[in-house]
């Protein structure tokens, strides 16, 4: 049986990818390279504060990682969690269903 915390992070990471822009941000990392809030920006064509706010979200659900170098601020999916949380949730609806 999973327990309630597996749920909520399980809960958490989904609401996280819920959003098309939260998406496509996840997408253009598809290369491996970090990237700033900027060129999050343009590449996805959303306002600077939109973009952080929804690498915010992301970031909180661990699913990004960020760094400073600099006076820039850079951006990387944390895809050891990505993977993880995948697996988990993977596992659970084979059980389930």
């Amino acid at each position: 049986m999973t327990k309630k915390t597996d749920l909520k992070e399980m809960e958490g990471f989904i609401k996280a990818l819920g959003s098309e822009n939260r998406l496509k941000i996840l997408m253009l990392f598809m290369d491996g390279r970090e990237r700033t809030v900027n060129e999050i920006t343009h590449a996805v064509g959303i306002g600077q504060s939109t973009c952080s706010e929804h690498l915010a979200v992301l970031k909180k659900a661990g699913l990004m990682n960020s760094h400073k170098m600099g006076k820039e601020v850079l951006y990387l999916p944390n895809r050891d969690v990505i993977l993880g949380m995948l697996e988990r949730i993977s596992g659970t609806l084979k059980q389930c269903c």
